[in-house]
């Protein structure tokens, strides 16, 4: 069942063009808050969100899924509910980022494969 609440959060996001992966993901992750704190998720306040995120660090989720779910509350707050975004930039930090390792040994063994023909 759509909430009005779900209903505006998925119709900011399909006008500004986001897929329908990053729909569900978002409004997943605003779920999340209305389930974890047992009421609607425009009464939460701004410091709640921080202890689920916290919550979530603990599980030792991937930092990118840590940082979609930061994205996801910052759209939620500023486009569907319109509070100042200054306040929850301060309460939400964004998780840095894993390092992606470089993939030298694709390179190697192409460079490889090529200078020695079959």
């Amino acid at each position: 069942m759509k909430t009005p609440l779900r209903q505006k959060l998925i119709d900011e996001l399909t006008l500004r063009g986001y897929s329908e992966h990053t729909i569900g993901a978002y409004v997943n992750a605003v779920r999340q808050i209305a389930k974890r704190f047992k009421r609607p998720p425009d009464e939460v306040s701004y410091e709640e969100p921080r202890t689920l995120l916290l919550e979530r660090c603990r599980m030792e989720l991937a930092p990118s899924t840590l940082y979609v779910m930061v994205s996801a509350w910052m759209f939620f707050y500023s486009n569907v509910l319109h509070r100042d975004l200054s306040r929850l930039k301060a309460e939400f930090p964004r998780p840095k980022k894993a390092k992606r390792k470089r993939r030298a040994t694709a390179r190697r063994k192409f460079a490889r494969s090529s200078t020695n023909p079959v």
